[in-house]
């Protein structure tokens, strides 16, 4: 499966045709305006993280993975304390038990999601691997490159693991990522994405390399999912 999705940075501009307008990040947000605006600003500031990424070496960017795997369980109580107020406020809503198991974290399950980093470290890097080259009759060299993309958008259920991993595919991969989960989430999804921007922080890695939609506002869903994303099979 091949993956092809464009610049979310320049499909937010073309489609709200608004001049990006710098709010604060945690800044309460009312009207379609504000939350276009809001939404802007974070493409704004992974586009300008990209920029880094996509010029990290591989050594770098282990680096990195490796750090984050290491703070993840270094502060797996802060974590663990945001997931408590999630499950609560699950149960609250009778939430059924089954999305309940998939929503809850363990020191286990934050293990497991720093194991998983550490994989994703030692895997090849893909970035500038050379897929095929061919040679015209008038000795023109042609071929395929592996490149960044740039900047992922990901929307994806209340699992607050997969804030590890996407960050981490995506990291490898020289790209930084958005990442917009689900409501019952947020807590667990905010807790962990500082961890990982705290862990890249200590390494001077570009901590915008990952930005999570803080405001579960649905319509900030339509704004990320509305941008061109397609797939294909090779």
């Amino acid at each position: 499966m091949q993956y092809r999705i464009r610049d979310l940075y320049w499909e937010m501009r073309l489609q709200t045709g608004s001049r990006y307008d710098k709010i604060g990040f945690n800044q309460k947000l009312k009207g379609d305006g504000m939350m276009e605006s809001y939404m802007q600003m974070l493409a704004k500031r992974s586009k300008d993280a990209s920029r880094s990424a996509a010029k990290l070496g591989t050594a770098d960017k282990n680096r990195g993975l490796l750090a984050v795997a290491d703070e993840l369980v270094a502060e797996q109580q802060l974590i663990l304390d945001a997931n408590a107020k999630d499950i609560e406020a699950a149960k609250k809503k009778g939430v059924k038990q089954s999305l309940i198991d998939r929503l809850e974290l363990s020191e286990r399950r934050i293990a497991d999601m720093a194991e998983g980093l550490r994989q994703i470290a030692a895997l090849d890097d893909p970035v500038g691997e050379v897929l095929s080259m061919k040679t015209r009759p008038n000795g023109l060299r042609i071929g395929q490159k592996r490149v960044p993309l740039g900047v992922v958008g990901i929307i994806y259920e209340s699992r607050p693991n997969v804030t590890a991993d996407a960050f981490g595919l995506c990291f490898k991969t020289g790209n930084v990522v958005i990442l917009r989960g689900g409501s019952d989430a947020i807590h667990s999804n905010l807790a962990v994405t500082k961890v990982i921007q705290d862990g890249l922080k200590k390494c001077n890695l570009p901590e915008d390399a990952i930005l999570l939609v803080e405001n579960t506002d649905r319509r900030k869903r339509v704004l990320l999912s509305g941008f061109d994303c397609t797939l294909t099979k090779d």
